[in-house]
């Protein structure tokens, strides 16, 4: 596979012949069986993405992630974990102590790929009150529906 060194453009005309992704300046192609998919989404899933960014700040035992992750379930953190760990993005260490002491911490990919989402999650958070605003003049006009509480 021939992949470029980091930094990773954010564009460029490159093909990753072995997931069958194609990304140019105007279009990104990712077949439906492509792995890529999959991927995308353990990176950019609500818990996932949030996991990530409590992961930057350093190692996390399991119970402080939780913490930080105010409403996620045990179940959902666990498949959550075991899904980036799996896709290399974060390191799960066990130490060999009763009761069991697990770390997590970000990898070489997963440091990076949270480079690249540290800026998404900077432009919502500073556009929140826009994007809010928005969202009420759609559901006023009708275009929208409230969301369920």
């Amino acid at each position: 596979m021939n992949i470029p060194e980091p930094p990773y453009p954010l564009f460029g005309k490159y093909n990753l012949s072995m997931t069958s992704v194609s990304v140019s300046r105007t279009a990104l192609s990712i077949p439906a069986n492509c792995v890529t998919r999959g991927v995308l989404g353990h990176v950019t899933n609500k818990w996932g993405m949030l996991a990530l960014l409590v992961l930057s700040d350093g190692t996390r035992r399991w119970s402080e992630i939780r913490r930080a992750l105010d409403g996620v379930s045990e179940k959902m953190l666990a498949q959550c974990l075991q899904a980036l760990v799996e896709d290399g993005f974060i390191l799960r260490e066990q130490k060999p102590t009763m009761p069991p002491h697990v770390e997590y911490s970000l990898t070489k990919d997963g440091r990076e790929v949270t480079a690249l989402l540290l800026p998404l999650v900077e432009r919502v958070a500073t556009h929140t009150g826009e994007l809010a605003a928005l969202t009420q003049l759609a559901i006023e006009s009708g275009s929208r529906k409230p969301a369920e509480a």
